[in-house]
C-alpha cells in the first residue's frame, strides 16, 4: 500500500471504477480491490473526523493513524463481501479470491450452485474453514483500525469505535448461522447493536486514559497501542 503522509494523496491512488463486471480475483487483486474501494474511503474521512494533534505529533504517529483508517476501510469492504457472498453469486459474481477458494477444494461451481440450492457447501468442513481463513484477515484489519481510533479527536471516537463493533459483529453471526453466507444475510439485531455502542462507549473512555498517560508520559513521540 502506499506511503501516505496526507490523506489527500489517497486521491492519486483511486483509479477508474470497479463495476464488478469481471470478478475472479486472486488475492492480490482482491487486496488492491479492497484497499481502491474501501481503503482510501477510510483515508479520506480523516479530513472530516479529525485528528487528535498531540497523538499525531510526528509524521510518522500521522501515517499510523492514516494506515488504521485504510485498514478500517479495507475490513469494512471484506466484510460486506463475507456478508454478501450467497447474494453476489446469485448474480453470477464471487468476489473472494479464486485462489483461496481453490486452495480448500472449493470451485466457482459449487459456490454458484450452493447459493441457488439452500443447504449446500455451508455444512461442509472445507467452507467452514475457508471462512475462518478469510475472517481472520478481516479480523486482522479491523484490530489494526482499532489500535488507530486514539489518533482521532476525541469527539469522533465513539462513533468510528461503535462502527467497529457493530460491523465487526456480523463475522459472528455468520458462526452462529453455521457459516450459511450462502442462502442467509448476517445481520446484527438492534439489541446487540445497544450493547455494542455501551462496550465501545467504555472503549472510548479507556482511550482517554491511553492519550492523557501519552502526553504525560512523552509517549506521544512513539504512541502506545490500547490494549
Amino acid at each position: 500500500m502506499p506511503h501516505l503522509a496526507q490523506p489527500q494523496k489517497a486521491l492519486h491512488t483511486i483509479p477508474y471504477p470497479y463495476d464488478g463486471d469481471e470478478p475472479p480475483y486472486g488475492t492480490t487483486i482482491h487486496g488492491v480491490y479492497c484497499y481502491r474501494v474501501a481503503g482510501t474511503v477510510g483515508i479520506m474521512t480523516l479530513p472530516v473526523l479529525g485528528f487528535d494533534p498531540m497523538q499525531n505529533f510526528t509524521e510518522d504517529l500521522q501515517e499510523q493513524t492514516i494506515a488504521a483508517a485504510m485498514s478500517l476501510g479495507v475490513a469494512f469492504q471484506l466484510t460486506n463481501i463475507l456478508r454478501d457472498i450467497g447474494e453476489d453469486a446469485q448474480r453470477g459474481r464471487i468476489y473472494v479470491p479464486l485462489e483461496d477458494l481453490h486452495r480448500f477444494g472449493i470451485s466457482e461451481e459449487e459456490v454458484l450452485e450452493a447459493s441457488k440450492t439452500p443447504g449446500l457447501l455451508h455444512h461442509e468442513q472445507k467452507w467452514k474453514d475457508f471462512m475462518e481463513f478469510q475472517m481472520a484477515r478481516c479480523e486482522e484489519e479491523y484490530q489494526k483500525a482499532q489500535d488507530g481510533i486514539v489518533g482521532l479527536s476525541e469527539v469522533n471516537r465513539l462513533g468510528v469505535m461503535a462502527a467497529l463493533y457493530v460491523y465487526g459483529d456480523i463475522l459472528t453471526r455468520i458462526r452462529k448461522n453455521n457459516y450459511d453466507n450462502l442462502s442467509r444475510r448476517a445481520y446484527v439485531p438492534f439489541v446487540d447493536k445497544v450493547f455494542l455502542m455501551g462496550k465501545a462507549w467504555l472503549k472510548c473512555q479507556e482511550l482517554k486514559e491511553v492519550a492523557k498517560e501519552n502526553v504525560r508520559s512523552g509517549r506521544f513521540f512513539t504512541r502506545r497501542k490500547p490494549h
